[in-house]
């Protein structure tokens, strides 16, 4: 489910900040972990697959380590 808002993404990741699973994994995305269906990893690059979203979801080089961190918790 897609929605739009009005906000800079910075805002939208400090307003889902008290909710758990709630995370920013690359520039333009911020995704909740807990619906992670599966991760692929390749050299430099890692992509987020989720069960009700068709594509694939980047993660940026400099938060792939704390998102698998986080997966593996």
């Amino acid at each position: 489910m897609k929605e739009y808002v009005r906000y800079s993404l910075k805002r939208v990741e400090e307003d889902l900040s008290d909710f758990t699973g709630f995370f920013r994994v690359h520039r333009s995305y911020v995704v909740n972990l807990n619906y992670v269906d599966s991760s692929f990893s390749k050299l430099n690059s890692m992509k987020l697959n989720f069960e009700k979203i068709p594509e694939q979801i980047p993660v940026g080089r400099e938060y792939q380590k704390r998102v698998k961190q986080k997966l593996n918790q």
